[in-house]
């Protein structure tokens, strides 16, 4: 069936370029020929078909009972180009390609057929294979990237690029595993805050290591990745990508000192050593991220207070700590607040609370309307079957997780002070506001609801009430001069009402003493902020921690994390960071898994197989 196929090995020079593998004759029938007089006479995707139109019988035996295409014999079916099978020539990464996230998304192969010319075209696009295996790693290493097409029922063991010769093992690939020790360092000095409580000498020589790993890295970890993904009409063509990584930006790691070492205390000399350093400089790849200097510090609910404690025992005021234990508190913080801070100590229940999602899902609404989380996975369990349906749950909660996180840097580039005019967000819908909407909603006779703008005056439980027109642009009035009470009146009047309920009244007066808490315990003296940032943008409140690139990022009871917290490892795998830290006592780095997922926090992917 083919009359033209590839030929010779393909640079692709862009990410989106589609390289044609062949060309072939469509063997119709007459009900094909009908159908192909109807269609359009260009090129058409057919890519996946699974009914009387599918092309699977061009590829293989196997034909729909109601195909349009004539039966194909094995001897003329089509085959995968010679020139395709060898390794296409190695391709540099260019760096901005682990931003391309849309990219992933597409599909890696396509099937067209041509109703005109009754030909069939079989296509792939490398640069979409690339860009799902640059997505699984938040660091960008210096890689390159090679690729080839292969019959995977045809093809032999040694088929592997490798001349012949045996494919070696993972574990000569990898080298051997071991725990550092970090006994021979030498001691840093102390931290300048920690004068009443000094470090000991152990614990000095771990703060020394925690600091040349940020600062330097010697040689680049090296590792080759393999992945393939199957044509959707011929499942034994596999388009297959080798990417050679190294990564040399990794700065970070997992300290693994014994239980009650005093890790805690080591990380909080951490942060006070490079307190007064300035905003991380975001890679261009990822600009769309909001800088903070702030080291978040993500823990177990049980050790939230303790860290407070410990820091306060160490340093006294000479940090700007803001407590999140739950989303109620960040609520109330600023953006610039969670820019300037020095240190952000928040929990793992966070990524589990219902209305940090709603938050999240209302944001990357703005920008993609049909978005949606699925139900949050819990804790693993005991048995065979609800290990299997939890990781079902997580790996669809991770997909959607992955949606939101790769769209919130698109929201957080709309915000005004960013080189543009931009928008502010809609303001946080909480559970009450909710529920008082659908119950004004419900109240409204269809005549209100048909003629929203028009004043309505109706009897309610025994008692007159005046219904205020515009009711959402009146709060919003409300709310741009302060919510106070002055405030409620004068715009209620301008907005026709002769009245205001004693509902609206005391919304107003719990909203004045909750802004007025919020200044209360907000800290003084923050830094300036760079970058051109509005005022309004500055004091927006709610900003989910989803859209900063932090200085840092600790882990507390790493051990943890990695096999109780689902929807946390999924979050903090993703999070982005100058420095990536791990604390654990027993880290899990008995079986390669376990060292791959500990790997996947600090970015850095490990071959399955």
């Amino acid at each position: 069936l083919q009359t033209k196929e590839l030929m010779q090995p393909v640079a692709i020079a862009n990410l989106d370029d589609a390289v044609p593998l062949l060309v072939a004759s469509a063997p119709l029938l007459a009900s094909g020929d009908a159908i192909a007089t109807q269609l359009p006479l260009q090129w058409l995707d057919f890519t996946g078909r699974s009914d009387a139109l599918g092309t699977r019988c061009l590829f293989a035996s196997r034909r729909h009972e109601h195909s349009v295409f004539a039966p194909v014999p094995p001897e003329r079916q089509l085959r995968v180009p010679a020139a395709a099978g060898a390794w296409q020539p190695v391709i540099n990464v260019p760096a901005d390609a682990i931003g391309k996230a849309a990219l992933a998304e597409e599909e890696p192969w396509s099937v067209d057929l041509h109703p005109g010319g009754r030909r069939v075209r079989v296509a792939v696009r490398p640069g979409v294979l690339l860009a799902r295996m640059l997505r699984r790693g938040t660091a960008m290493p210096a890689a390159r990237f090679a690729w080839r097409v292969v019959n995977a029922s045809t093809a032999t063991a040694l088929d592997d690029g490798t001349g012949g010769k045996p494919r070696r093992g993972l574990a000569e690939l990898l080298g051997e595993f071991s725990i550092l020790s970090n006994v021979e360092d030498a001691a840093h000095t102390q931290p300048p805050g920690f004068l009443q409580f000094p470090l000991r000498r152990e614990q000095l020589r771990s703060l020394g290591w925690m600091i040349n790993q940020e600062r330097c890295r010697r040689e680049p970890f090296v590792t080759e990745l393999r992945e393939s993904t199957a044509c959707p009409d011929a499942p034994h063509w596999r388009l297959e990508g080798s990417l050679h990584c190294e990564y040399r930006g990794v700065k970070g790691g997992v300290l693994a000192d014994a239980i009650g070492y005093g890790k805690t205390a080591c990380t909080i000399g951490l942060v006070d050593c490079t307190a007064g350093e300035r905003l991380p400089q975001v890679p261009e790849a990822f600009s769309r991220f909001i800088p903070s200097r702030a080291t978040l510090v993500l823990v177990p609910t049980n050790l939230h207070a303790q860290w407070l404690g410990e820091i306060t025992k160490f340093t006294g005021d000479r940090l700007k700590v803001l407590s999140v234990p739950t989303c109620a508190q960040l609520k109330s913080l600023t953006l610039r607040e969670l820019m300037e801070a020095d240190i952000v100590v928040a929990t793992y229940r966070l990524f589990y609370s219902a209305p940090y999602l709603h938050r999240l899902e209302e944001l990357v609404q703005t920008m993609r309307p049909d978005f949606t989380f699925p139900r949050c996975p819990q804790t693993v369990g005991s048995t065979a079957g609800r290990k299997l349906a939890a990781a079902k749950l997580t790996a669809e909660w991770a997909s959607a997780y992955r949606t939101a996180f790769e769209t919130l840097p698109s929201w957080a580039q709309q915000m005004p002070g960013r080189g543009h005019a931009g928008s502010l967000p809609p303001p946080a819908t909480t559970p009450a506001r909710r529920k008082q909407q659908r119950r004004d909603t419900a109240d409204e006779t269809p005549e209100q609801q048909a003629a929203p703008g028009q004043s309505q005056q109706w009897e309610g439980k025994g008692q007159a009430r005046r219904r205020i027109s515009a009711k959402s642009q009146t709060e919003e009035s409300v709310e741009a001069v302060g919510d106070d009470l002055a405030a409620v009146a004068t715009a209620a009047a301008a907005a026709g009402a002769a009245t205001v309920t004693a509902a609206e009244t005391n919304r107003a007066m719990k909203r004045r003493r909750l802004q007025g808490k919020q200044a209360l315990q907000r800290p003084p003296q923050w830094k300036e902020t760079s970058g051109g940032w509005t005022a309004a943008a500055l004091e927006l409140q709610y900003v989910p921690l989803e859209v900063f690139w932090w200085r840092r990022v600790v882990c507390d009871e790493f051990h943890e994390l990695l096999s109780r917290y689902p929807p946390a490892q999924v979050a903090v795998e993703f999070f982005h960071a100058d420095y990536k830290w791990g604390l654990s006592g027993t880290p899990p780095c008995q079986t390669l898994p376990q060292i791959r997922k500990a790997a996947g926090f600090l970015g850095v992917q490990l071959p399955t197989a």
